[in-house]
């Protein structure tokens, strides 16, 4: 950053202002000093030609005016010298010892043309009253007689006493420029900070304002023409800013809908894969492995009451349980791929909840939990009951699983289109890397043999043919919530 970069606007201002009234003042002096010079100048110089005039008229003769200069020439006015010159020009008398040598062209011409001749030596310097001490003025006047030329008078006067003048001249001048233009630089920069400094500070604030977001508020048009023409300008760009970003934000919000709308259809699209790939998977079990599981189960059935009593007993009935875990996971296939056909009834669901923790509670799944029943009723829904049922076992076990000796919660609410029935558990919670896997065929976070990973998925395939949606929320260490939203209108699957 430069030097002149750091300097702000309004002392930019002040500094110019200084040097062009500084400037203007000063020129404006040297005009004035001059012009006093050339007065004080032209004044001394009709003096002194009117006293020399007078010496001619008193004296009339050459010894008369040599007397007249001795004795009656005003103090007023000093003489560096003066010649008194016969006829013939040579000396007659004069101010001083010595001899005198007179400007000879000047009584020549004095001679010659029977007046005065008046001769000025002073050169102005560049600054008025510095050469005014050595300058002189020098008058010939001839000595008339009857109109005859009897002799010439040739006086010399200094002009110091005008340098004195000046140098008192410049000294007032000086005080005058000094105080004017202090007042008129104070009252300037006000005028310039008022009308040129401060709208541009606005403006500067208010693009700070613009460039860390803030789009709302605008300025003032105030100030001269050009000041309000670049504010209207920037309160322009403003609202075209505004605009812009509400362009941006809505083509953004958009874009997102779109996303989502596609990563839905997308995983509609993996989750018809899955369901057609699981269903021809489920039908061929149903033929192939059915019939003989039925078969096993029935011959462990009578082995296991042959052997009552006997260690191989509890061998017997080990296998039957196994070959039944076996039975229940055919039938979990076949629930998701193929829903089994029931008939749709309207049904309060808090009641359904309700009745499903009795039956739970009653065969002692929650023994070790404490629930909390903060239900409150809703309003009827159409669908499968059973297939409800289904699903609020799934949760509730799920969330026995996630708090074995913890607490579980039961929430339920409504709004304008859907009610909703709320599951949670204060367990260990849900890592958000495995939260979009949840609903997937076949994924599960439970222990080897403890599922399958087709609860959930079985779960969200009923509630999505309900026209409902499952929402999860789940915090590491601070517990799960599934939320089961259906609609109020009754619309079946």
């Amino acid at each position: 950053m430069t030097m002149r970069e750091k300097i702000g606007l309004r002392s930019e201002i002040m500094v110019n202002f200084v040097l062009l009234m500084g400037a203007a003042l000063l020129f404006a002096g040297l005009l004035l000093l001059r012009a006093t010079e050339n007065a004080l100048i032209e004044s001394h110089t009709r003096t002194v030609q009117a006293a020399a005039e007078a010496v001619a008229k008193g004296g009339g003769e050459i010894f008369s005016a040599a007397d007249f200069l001795r004795r009656r020439w005003p103090s007023s006015i000093p003489l560096t010298a003066w010649v008194v010159v016969s006829p013939d020009l040579s000396v007659a008398g004069h101010s001083g010892d010595g001899e005198f040598e007179p400007v000879l062209l000047e009584l020549r011409q004095s001679q010659a043309q029977m007046e005065s001749v008046l001769k000025v030596d002073y050169t102005p310097a560049l600054l008025p009253g510095s050469g005014a001490e050595e300058g002189t003025i020098r008058v010939t006047i001839p000595l008339l007689r009857g109109g005859d030329f009897v002799g010439a008078v040739q006086l010399t006067t200094p002009l110091a006493a005008i340098a004195d003048q000046l140098g008192d001249l410049r000294r007032v001048y000086l005080l005058f420029v000094l105080v004017d233009g202090a007042v008129l630089t104070l009252f300037g920069v006000y005028l310039l900070g008022r009308v040129v400094v401060a709208p541009v500070q606005r403006l500067t604030r208010m693009t700070q304002q613009v460039a860390a977001g803030e789009l709302d508020p605008l300025l003032t048009a105030e100030g001269p023409r050009e000041i309000a023409t670049l504010t209207d300008s920037f309160n322009r760009m403003m609202v075209a800013l505004k605009t812009s970003r509400g362009e941006t934000e809505a083509h953004i919000r958009s874009l997102t809908e779109a996303n989502a709308a596609l990563a839905k259809a997308r995983d509609e699209v993996v989750r018809s894969a899955q369901l057609a790939s699981v269903g021809e998977l489920a039908a061929g079990m149903a033929h192939e492995i059915g019939n003989p599981l039925a078969a096993v189960v029935g011959y462990l059935e009578l082995l296991r009451s042959d052997l009552v009593g006997r260690p191989e007993g509890e061998l017997a009935e080990r296998a039957r349980q196994e070959v039944a875990r076996i039975d229940r996971l055919v039938r979990d296939l076949l629930d998701y791929a193929r829903p089994a056909e029931e008939e749709t009834r309207r049904f309060e669901p808090v009641a359904l909840l309700r009745e499903t923790l009795s039956i739970l509670s009653a065969q002692g799944g929650l023994e070790r939990v404490s629930v909390i029943d903060q239900l409150a009723t809703l309003p009827e829904v159409a669908m499968r009951q059973h297939r409800l049922q289904q699903v609020f076992v799934n949760l509730l076990m799920n969330a026995r699983d996630a708090a074995p000796q913890g607490t579980i919660t039961l929430r339920s609410g409504q709004a304008v289109e859907e009610c909703w029935l709320q599951i949670a558990d204060d367990g260990s919670g849900i890592d958000p890397d495995l939260r979009e896997r949840l609903f997937d065929p076949f994924f599960t976070t439970k222990p080897p043999g403890k599922g399958q990973g087709l609860g959930l998925a079985v779960c969200q395939r009923i509630i999505s043919d309900a026209g409902g949606r499952i929402e999860v929320d789940s915090t590491p260490q601070q517990g799960t919530a599934m939320t089961v939203y259906l609609p109020r209108d009754g619309t079946d699957a």
